[in-house]
């Protein structure tokens, strides 16, 4: 039915795939930790920029734009995080696709503020 393929030995794990499995553990716990609290901390601005809107205050708009600039800059900061993390296993391939994708990022925000500046 499908053609046999050569086998490959399984080889026990060593220090190093120990290590990078503990390291890549802790890097996700410590991005969850940064998306949990930036969220809620996004959430608590935007509530908080509703209740000064309800108020008439001239604040609101910096306060709700605060929500917004730390809502947009989560997964920025994800990216950024994953970058470092690559670069210190020096997983060359990984390290560059996140390096990649900040740039595009980046260069998407560039574009959408010079073109809303420009209008």
């Amino acid at each position: 039915m499908y053609p046999r393929t050569a086998r490959t030995a399984r080889t026990a794990p060593t220090a190093q795939t120990a290590q990078t499995g503990v390291a890549d553990q802790l890097l996700a716990d410590r991005i969850a930790t940064l998306m949990r609290v930036g969220t809620f901390i996004a959430a608590a601005l935007f509530s908080v920029g509703t209740a000064l809107i309800w108020l008439d205050s001239d604040l609101a708009t910096v306060v709700l734009a605060g929500g917004s600039s730390l809502l947009v800059m989560l997964p920025v900061s994800r990216l950024t995080m994953m970058a470092a993390h690559f670069v210190r296993l020096a997983d060359r391939r990984f390290a560059l696709i996140a390096i990649l994708v900040i740039g595009l990022t980046v260069s998407g925000a560039v574009v959408g503020v010079s073109s809303a500046a420009g209008q």
